[in-house]
């Protein structure tokens, strides 16, 4: 039986373990955050309620499963094809903008030429000399390059969903976030700071980091892959002029 329990306790301290390992994952923090922005945008436009007023006993009387259900399922359409389109909509309309004001992106990381090559070019130099090693170097490099590249595209993602609830939300008269902005405000105009108005301030900082991983893609747009390898480096310096960014 002690046996039994210790097993038990020892699952649950697992168990938590990695949902905190998560919960500092920005990813799973962003998604988070948009469920519950959808969520508190649902309850706002569907009842008097919102994420900040509604009571737990609540749940068992006006939050029915098909309610559940249907927002689930519009949450969904929501994250792949609402969010999707109109991101791809918007970015392209900025990058209209962007050329058309001559919009500064943010500059480029270029390491030492004689250190650092470019992974296309070590890829080239690879297999006109039979380089296992550097086959293997420009492999491993591109599969995490992609691996980041690939996060970085999620987060971005999931980042924009949140600035479109953002602003939906701000435009609910009875939303959760009206309430936090308006608590934030109330905590400027006093001397005295409250619990409940020091939260919303941290609530409403939180809120505009949401949006920076979607910034960050939109003046950052490619992502170079340096590859660390003297001796491809320096053979390849000299031989054409610095002209792409290929991976």
């Amino acid at each position: 039986m002690a046996s039994e329990m210790s097993t038990y306790a020892a699952k649950i301290s697992e168990n938590l373990t990695n949902l905190a390992e998560r919960a500092t994952n920005f990813s799973f923090a962003l998604g988070l955050s948009s469920f519950v922005l959808a969520l508190d945008l649902s309850l706002s436009l569907t009842t008097s309620q919102n994420i900040t007023t509604l009571g737990i006993d609540e749940f068992q009387t006006d939050i029915t499963l098909g309610y559940v259900t249907i927002f689930l399922v519009g949450y969904a359409f929501f994250m792949s094809y609402f969010t999707l389109i109109l991101k791809h909509f918007t970015e392209n309309v900025l990058f209209i903008i962007f050329l058309k004001f001559n919009v500064p992106t943010l500059p480029r990381y270029t390491p030492s030429r004689d250190e650092y090559i470019i992974g296309g070019k070590l890829l080239k130099y690879a297999q006109d000399n039979e380089d296992e090693l550097a086959l293997h170097t420009y492999e491993k490099e591109l599969k995490s390059h992609n691996e980041e590249s690939e996060k970085q595209r999620i987060s971005a993602h999931i980042s924009f969903s949140c600035l479109l609830l953002i602003i939906f939300e701000s435009l609910t008269i009875n939303s959760g976030i009206r309430t936090i902005i308006s608590q934030s405000y109330e905590l400027l105009a006093q001397t005295k700071i409250t619990p409940t108005t020091l939260i919303s301030t941290f609530f409403l900082t939180g809120i505009v980091a949401l949006i920076i991983p979607w910034i960050y893609e939109i003046f950052t747009p490619y992502r170079t892959l340096w590859i660390w390898y003297p001796k491809a480096a320096k053979a390849t310096k000299d031989q054409s002029p610095l002209r792409g960014t290929s991976q």
